[in-house]
């Protein structure tokens, strides 16, 4: 878009451009100027871009946008994360986009229960005693580096009890678990980056089973604004129809 910009200004230096064509130029120009500008004002926004355009579905394409992000929402705390090469392969990247899932990243230095009020940081505008320092919100498993997740604006697995919610989980592929509070947020962001929604936000709620608080397993759900809603008291083994869960698993390395 840089370089078509360019050649709009040089053709409008021509002096035998009819008005027309003067007009359809400076068209142009300013359109590339404006995503220019934008680009400058958001440095995600080449990330968008390709998302919107359906091109991040290459390991190449996941782990240059995952270094994009991290490299200014680590900036934001002062963090220097690095991000390495995405370890799936291009069939089991294919296989997952086709489910539904999208791949994330978290950083092992922010993956724990300790560390996850420096999320809170990165994204003041949650204001939720998850990111609290303190917090006494837990991680029961710590997951980090290069993991699938649910998609999706609205919660997958609706209208399910606790334990069903885990059978079910279980049933989609082997190693896969329920998420924790640390991987909801940042899978969350990353949804509402490229989606403009975040997680649950206005209709669903997500069982967190991998959290717990008080000995309870947690339940989430973000509004529109970005406060982030955590909350321990449903039972377990009700039902509901606005809830659900979510889960992720590691990304298998692609074999050498």
């Amino acid at each position: 878009m840089i370089e078509i910009g360019k050649f709009a200004q040089e053709q409008l230096q021509r002096r035998d451009l009819s008005p027309a064509e003067r007009m359809a130029v400076e068209s142009v120009a300013l359109q590339s100027q404006s995503v220019v500008d934008v680009q400058e004002l958001d440095p995600l926004a080449s990330v968008v871009a390709e998302f919107r355009a359906g091109r991040l579905n290459t390991p190449e394409a996941v782990t240059s946008s995952w270094q994009l992000k991290w490299g200014v929402w680590g900036e934001r705390v002062g963090l220097n994360v690095t991000v390495p090469d995405f370890e799936g392969s291009q069939q089991d990247l294919n296989e997952h986009l086709l489910r539904g899932d999208r791949p994330v990243f978290v950083p092992a230095e922010i993956s724990t229960q300790g560390t996850r009020h420096l999320l809170g940081k990165i994204w003041p505008a949650m204001q939720s005693h998850c990111v609290a320092e303190n917090t006494r919100v837990t991680n029961e498993k710590e997951h980090s580096g290069w993991r699938y997740t649910e998609g999706t604006t609205n919660a997958p697995f609706i209208d399910t009890k606790e334990q069903d919610l885990k059978d079910k989980i279980k049933k989609v592929e082997a190693g896969r678990e329920g998420l924790n509070a640390t991987e909801y947020i940042i899978a969350s962001q990353d949804h509402k980056l490229l989606t403009g929604e975040y997680f649950d936000q206005g209709s669903t709620w997500a069982r967190l089973l991998e959290s717990r608080l008080v000995g309870s397993v947690v339940d989430a759900r973000f509004f529109p604004y970005g406060y982030l809603d955590v909350i321990w008291h449903l039972r377990s083994d009700d039902p509901y129809p606005f809830l659900g869960g979510r889960s992720s698993v590691g990304v298998s390395k692609q074999a050498s």
